[in-house]
């Protein structure tokens, strides 16, 4: 994934983001190792694009010395689409492709939290995590009801390079 962002105060920017990869599950069993209660063993679902716009707060700066360096925590929330073609399998081994001809699009909501480390004066390690809410039952292939909408979480770790001049 990539992002860009209009820092637009200390404590408030403007983040647009684009990911893309592949979910993977399966249904061996269920969390208290109940038996699983579809006859599908697993799913993947390969992200064509992911693409979200987001407002991210700094909480603030923690300075651990002299040297100017600096640790600034930040939470996340935004909206945006998300375009997938998701397949299962089942237990019989029959990989279904559960949308043959195209994909999908749908919209999410990503919810993001991390630190962001000074390594420089214009260059950061940012380290986040962020959990995403997808406005449909489809992105695992399988259908349940009630519907709950799916999700997927991932976890970053990158350097980000300040552009531009600085205020």
């Amino acid at each position: 994934g990539a992002y860009i962002k209009y820092q637009a105060s200390h404590t408030i920017g403007l983040q647009l983001d684009v990911i893309r990869g592949t979910l993977k599950g399966n249904n061996d069993k269920l969390w208290a190792g109940a038996p699983p209660v579809t006859d599908l063993a697993s799913f993947e679902t390969n992200v064509n694009w992911a693409s979200s716009l987001s407002l991210v707060f700094n909480m603030g700066n923690i300075n651990w010395s002299q040297l100017h360096t600096s640790i600034q925590p930040y939470i996340s929330v935004g909206g945006g689409g998300i375009n997938f073609n998701p397949h299962t399998t089942s237990k019989t081994g029959v990989m279904v492709d559960t949308k043959p001809t195209g994909s999908l699009t749908e919209f999410y909501l990503p919810f993001g939290m991390g630190v962001r480390a000074n390594l420089g004066k214009s260059v950061n390690l940012n380290i986040g995590y962020t959990m995403a809410y997808v406005d449909a039952d489809n992105l695992d292939g399988y259908m349940k009801s009630p519907y709950l909408g799916d999700k997927f979480s991932y976890a970053h770790a990158g350097l980000e390079f300040a552009l531009g001049n600085s205020r």
